[in-house]
């Protein structure tokens, strides 16, 4: 959550393989966002998101184009898989942040077997914080509630080769959330702050998988993989007023899939991927809540769907050429008014010499808009869906030219367009919840969703000296006015930033520096157009269509510094203050985010 919830994960050169996860991300902003993306490593990909790897430019990691994981004020707690982020000569690691707002963060987790053919490990993560920020609300009679958060996720793994039949492996995580609906406002009836409720969340991922790779002497690889998850409420936002009597939305999730690739040889591989979401739920909004009319669905709508898949593809890679040549063809249904067809491109083509690198793609298909999912994107989602139809995205193009290694210097420029139709939009829930207007005058509701078409532009460059010296930044433009847009986070920001540098003076010491901006930010609404009394205003009116509203919210920078020593290689000591320059921004309506805050802690291998 960004600003929220701040213990950042330190850039240190040992923690970093194992560090304890972040309260909340940092403001990457490097590469576009992507918001399928999921935050949480409890379950693998679907095989369709494994489709013949093409290689990667020889840009270091921080200029690779990665999509931004977290978003200011809205996102979830990272938890991460940490088996491959052990250094083979270690079995287990131990670390813990502590800071400002009682932030804190603990990871540990120990591989208990650990030989060239099984691995067999566990993992705990555990984040928690409390903002308190005496006179935050803005009546003076009152003050804004503390925030409370406690995120617990305990993981095991494991793995066994079995020689040229290939490799199986089995991932099971269990995910506790607790927090409450804190808001920087006062109730006008008591003047006092409200009451925030408290919600309850259960998270439990299963997912196994067999890959046989390209075992010697044979031309077919395959790979399958089920997945199943339950994710649910404890209740809706408070058993009160509008909301009594309703229940929280609870889902189940399973997902096989398939993939078989053959060697024709000459570099070229044939290859098709099958897969299927099959999405189950209970509670939730019905037809008795009073849902406006924009809504784009009818709430009756909201049930049990599938999704079935199919990926042909042909790959050919030989001297600097990789191609990826398939398409994408999604069979729907139990969803009202959603094509039961849909087709999408799946073509790449990289071209790599030398110092360049250019990779240009088109790729689309069908996701779907599940609960789980859209909590990634916004922890505090309603918790019921108002519809569970997909998104869509016909085609999402990108270009990109990449430079270097000049001795330590690389760049890169990209530009893409995408079409995005029924995009989760999110950042609200105050207003729903509360009743309160942060705006005045203006008469607002969420949407479920928009359709969106736009583009983005972006660049980046780092320099390497050494062990000395570590330099990196990026910037992206997108495009943003109501459906004209590329969908980059639910406060969808214009400009996005992020320049950051680090020195080792001496053996284990690093010391460094970085700042981050996301600005123009913008929340879009559907404007309650049975109200016909509040007119809309040019600057709230986009693209011709009265029924869509946006509202700016403020600015987000952070200027950060941090140091860290390293210690035989096994004790890492870090120290890190962000937002030294004590920005109060609103990360979303009524909601308050950290001032400035500083962590330390210690890291562990043994």
């Amino acid at each position: 959550m960004k600003k929220t919830l701040y213990t950042a994960a330190l850039a240190l050169s040992v923690v970093l393989p194992v560090q304890a996860q972040e309260l909340s991300g940092s403001l990457t902003v490097e590469g576009a966002y992507n918001p399928v993306i999921r935050n949480h490593d409890r379950l693998s990909g679907l095989p369709s998101r494994f489709q013949g790897e093409l290689p990667q430019s020889s840009l270091p990691a921080s200029l690779a184009g990665r999509p931004t994981q977290v978003v200011p004020g809205f996102a979830q707690f990272l938890t991460a898989d940490p088996d491959m982020r052990l250094p083979h000569s270690y079995d287990g690691y131990v670390s813990l942040l502590a800071g400002s707002y009682l932030n804190s963060s603990l990871s540990a987790g120990y591989r208990f077997v650990n030989t060239s053919e099984t691995t067999l490990g566990a993992w705990l993560q555990h984040n928690s914080s409390s903002l308190y920020r005496p006179g935050a609300a803005t009546a003076t009679e009152g003050e804004c509630p503390r925030r409370k958060v406690y995120d617990e996720t305990l993981g095991m793994y494991a793995s066994h080769s079995l020689g040229d039949a290939g490799t199986i492996s089995g991932k099971l995580v269990y995910h506790l959330g607790y927090f409450n609906y804190y808001t920087d406002r006062v109730n006008p009836l008591t003047a006092l702050p409200y009451d925030a409720p408290t919600q309850t969340l259960n998270d439990l991922g299963l997912d196994m998988m067999w890959d046989s790779a390209f075992p010697q002497s044979r031309d077919w690889a395959f790979s399958g993989e089920v997945g199943y998850r339950y994710f649910g409420y404890r209740r809706f936002y408070q058993n009160t007023g509008v909301f009594h009597g309703l229940t929280p939305s609870r889902e189940h999730s399973l997902t096989p899939g398939f993939t078989a690739e053959y060697k024709a040889g000459g570099g070229n591989t044939v290859g098709i991927t099958a897969h299927a979401d099959l999405l189950f739920y209970s509670g939730g909004i019905d037809e008795a809540f009073p849902v406006p009319s924009v809504y784009p669905v009818p709430v009756g709508s909201y049930g049990n769907y599938g999704i079935f898949g199919l990926a042909p593809r042909w790959t050919f890679s030989h001297g600097p050429w990789s191609i990826r040549a398939g398409a994408r063809a999604d069979f729907s249904w139990g969803i009202a008014g959603f094509s039961s067809v849909h087709i999408a491109p799946d073509a790449v083509v990289s071209y790599s010499a030398s110092h360049i690198t250019i990779d240009l793609s088109a790729t689309g298909g069908v996701t779907p808009n599940t609960l789980a999912a859209n909590s990634e994107l916004d922890m505090y989602q309603a918790p019921a869906l108002i519809s569970t139809t997909p998104l869509y995205t016909p085609v999402n193009a990108m270009l990109k030219v990449s430079l270097g290694d000049f001795r330590g210097f690389a760049a890169y420029v990209q530009a893409g367009y995408a079409v995005a139709d029924n995009t989760p939009v999110t950042g609200w829930y105050p207003y729903n919840l509360f009743g309160v207007d942060p705006f005045p005058g203006k008469k607002y509701e969420s949407l479920a969703a928009l359709s969106l078409r736009g583009f983005t532009l972006g660049a980046g460059m780092s320099y390497t000296l050494g062990s000395l010296l570590d330099a990196a930044g990026s910037v992206t433009y997108q495009r943003q006015s109501g459906r004209d847009g590329y969908y980059n986070g639910p406060d969808r920001p214009r400009w996005t930033a992020d320049v950051s540098a680090s020195v080792s003076p001496l053996a284990g010491l690093k010391i460094g520096a970085g700042y981050e901006y996301r600005g123009v930010r913008t929340l879009y609404l559907a404007r309650n157009i049975v109200d016909t009394s509040v007119p809309p205003t040019p600057d709230h009116n986009f693209d011709g269509d009265s029924s869509i509203l946006g509202v700016r919210l403020p600015d987000i920078t952070n200027l950060r510094a941090f140091a860290s020593y390293t210690l035989d290689k096994r004790y890492t000591f870090s120290v890190e203050a962000r937002n030294i320059l004590g920005g109060n921004e609103s990360l979303s309506p009524l909601m308050p985010s950290d001032g400035l805050n500083i962590l330390g802690g210690v890291s562990i291998l043994f």
